[in-house]
């Protein structure tokens, strides 16, 4: 099984799809993520998946599942004449409704893991391949799968990895609200996640892996782990720790009452856990106790603030 699963297109490594698809060649990009829309914004999400596609190389083909309702054999026959499918964002639960109307979500089972066809996939694209769409509500509208006329509501994903995801993590500027309560709804009931940022993926290339399409664990949920937040003035930062490891920090430079963070960090090893907006939000929460005022030279701590505005000065 070959998946490719990012936040936001290919992640900061365009080469790593590169390399799982074993270099370009045929694509079918699949949108139906996109199909609530109007129908001019839909297209629109279409065009700008060709151009990427094209720029690396690979002959992108949209497949478009409403034209396969009902039949699943005719999806199936269209899907095999490519060795790659794309799967864009959108709202999930539009996506995962289509699937389910054409047999979209057995068909595409059998071919991504009988190891026939290598899948990916960003933001909804992602989502779907989990085991379960619980807690994406906070951002993807349930009620859009009524707008595009794609049937029932399904709440269970694909199945294929083990944790649920969470796009558009660690400050993404295509966050919102959502993504956050989408992480405390996970934590509260115990369901195993990875919260991605925009330049994280999940690769998972094993061409062993079993036809019932159970992959690699990817464990991102730390309640088990101790985790401590500490400001270290004699190292100008703010850091989080997991079991005693350092884990994220967001260093700063004091200019008198002005404390401007210029630098935030997530090891790699703790990459995909949120842990930057934890450590971020510490560290702001603390300057604002200490009666300082906030700078904003990290872009990521830029964005931070710009989508929590209580913390502008």
């Amino acid at each position: 099984m070959r998946l490719f699963l990012a936040s936001y297109r290919f992640g900061a490594d365009p080469t790593r799809f590169t390399r799982l698809t074993r270099g370009p060649g045929p694509v079918a990009v699949i949108a139906n993520a996109a199909d609530a829309w109007p129908a001019r914004a839909r297209e629109a999400a279409v065009t700008s998946e060709l151009g990427p596609l094209r720029s690396l190389g690979y002959t992108p083909t949209e497949v478009d599942l409403r034209e396969f309702r009902a039949d699943p054999d005719g999806l199936r026959t269209v899907l095999g004449r490519f060795p790659t499918v794309w799967v864009r964002g959108g709202n999930t639960f539009v996506l995962r409704a289509q699937l389910a109307r054409c047999g979209g979500d057995v068909v595409l089972t059998e071919l991504v893991c009988g190891g026939h066809l290598t899948y990916g996939g960003y933001s909804a694209g992602a989502c779907v391949a989990t085991p379960t769409l619980h807690g994406l509500e906070f951002s993807d509208d349930p009620a859009e799968v009524a707008v595009a006329g794609a049937g029932a509501v399904h709440w269970d994903g694909l199945g294929w990895v083990e944790h649920a995801i969470v796009p558009h993590a660690d400050g993404s500027p295509l966050g919102d609200e959502g993504v956050e309560r989408t992480v405390e709804h996970l934590r509260t009931a115990s369901i195993p996640f990875v919260a991605l940022g925009d330049d994280e993926v999940i690769v998972v290339d094993d061409d062993s892996a079993p036809a019932s399409g159970k992959v690699v664990s990817m464990s991102n949920n730390t309640d088990e782990s101790t985790v401590r937040l500490e400001h270290e003035p004699s190292d100008t930062r703010f850091a989080l720790y997991i079991d005693d490891a350092l884990a994220a920090y967001a260093e700063y430079t004091q200019h008198g009452d002005l404390r401007d963070f210029d630098h935030t960090v997530t090891e790699a090893d703790f990459r995909g856990r949120g842990l930057a907006g934890r450590v971020v939000k510490f560290a702001l929460d603390a300057t604002r106790d200490e009666g300082l005022k906030i700078g904003a030279s990290c872009s990521y701590v830029e964005n931070f603030v710009s989508k929590n505005p209580e913390y502008r000065n």
